[in-house]
């Protein structure tokens, strides 16, 4: 098929190949060295990086692309996200008791549906400075898995849960947690 420059690929296409080989591109290596070189991606994983021309026996099979326009670096980790809290960005924070008079009660009205579509904005802001993977923790944490999903990114997800001072302050919530939890695929 010959060498494409990788401006010719969309983000759908590129999911598609099942081996991608990156040539002539900068790249931040495991040790943090900034190279020329290539990079082999088969399926999800990397299967050959170095520094320089691209050995021959990683050309088979694989869809070969000139990213000499491009820096491929590792992706960031959000350590600590609210990805469907980015509706509270920068509301009332010299408000005394903001948590327990404004998000509290807004949050009483969400589900997981209204959760996965908050979580858009913030999840698309993250994927474009480079983020891929987020640790979150919420309400209705399914909405934000299916959100993940829909970008293809990762999750380390756990589900709020309080029996006081919450949102949803109850045993039941604890309960249905539980259930969720044992049920998931």
């Amino acid at each position: 098929m010959g060498i494409k420059n990788l401006k010719s690929y969309s983000h759908g296409e590129l999911q598609q190949q099942p081996s991608l080989l990156f040539e002539n591109t900068t790249l931040v290596s495991p040790d943090h060295n900034i190279i020329s070189g290539y990079i082999l991606i088969k399926g999800s994983h990397i299967a050959g990086l170095g520094e320089g021309a691209t050995p021959e026996d990683l050309l088979t099979d694989a869809t070969v692309i000139d990213a000499s326009d491009f820096l491929i670096t590792p992706s960031f980790i959000n350590a600590h996200s609210h990805v469907a809290m980015n509706m509270f960005r920068d509301l009332a924070h010299q408000q005394e008791s903001m948590i327990y008079k404004l998000f509290f009660p807004w949050e009483k009205n969400l589900d997981k549906e209204i959760v996965g579509a908050l979580s858009f904005p913030y999840i698309l802001g993250g994927l474009l400075s480079g983020t891929s993977t987020f640790a979150d923790h919420y309400y209705f944490e399914e909405g934000i898995i299916l959100a993940l999903k829909a970008f293809g990114l990762k999750g380390i997800i756990g589900e709020t849960t309080a029996d006081l001072g919450s949102a949803f302050p109850s045993y039941d919530k604890w309960q249905g947690t539980k259930k969720w939890l044992e049920s998931w695929p």
